[in-house]
């Protein structure tokens, strides 16, 4: 699952676009593997520079550990 939600950012070539997704991957211990998927959400903001669109910042405010 991906969203995303974009809004402008003042007067600059600039947006900020805040993205959640999910990550499933294996996890292993005590001689046993299992899935696990955890959600993240990030704000990106995203500017002009010299012509090209480059992410110039990034914030990681929600990530969570899900149940497996």
């Amino acid at each position: 699952m991906v969203e995303s939600r974009h809004e402008p950012l003042g007067g600059e070539i600039v947006f900020v676009s805040t993205c959640t997704w999910n990550v499933a991957g294996p996890v292993g211990h005590w001689g046993h593997v299992h899935t696990r998927e955890n959600p993240y959400q990030a704000r990106f903001v995203v500017k002009s520079v010299d012509g090209l669109w480059k992410i110039t910042d990034l914030e990681l405010p929600e990530q969570e550990r899900l149940p497996s």
